[in-house]
């Protein structure tokens, strides 16, 4: 599954009305479950069943470690974040 096809998946399951708020970078913390950190606020640590991470960036060569920047995607309200990269 490509990327887009991905981001688009997953605005569907969030409902018609989402709409993408803030992309913003985070911090890796944790792998299984992963877990990320804001850097606009570094004590806030968001568990992984509010993060979806592309499979691309789960397995393989791409696969995230602790340690890795992310560019995310913060949707509305701030309940619920998508990592669209590596950076």
């Amino acid at each position: 599954m490509s990327f887009e096809s991905e981001l688009l998946q997953l605005i569907k399951l969030t409902g018609a009305s989402a709409e993408l708020t803030e992309l913003t970078v985070a911090t890796i913390v944790a792998i299984n479950p992963i877990s990320i950190r804001l850097q606009s606020n570094s004590k806030l640590v968001i568990p992984g069943d509010l993060v979806t991470v592309p499979r691309r960036l789960r397995h393989g060569d791409y696969a995230l470690s602790v340690g890795d920047k992310v560019m995310t995607i913060k949707l509305q309200g701030g309940q619920s974040f998508y990592v669209l990269d590596a950076i």
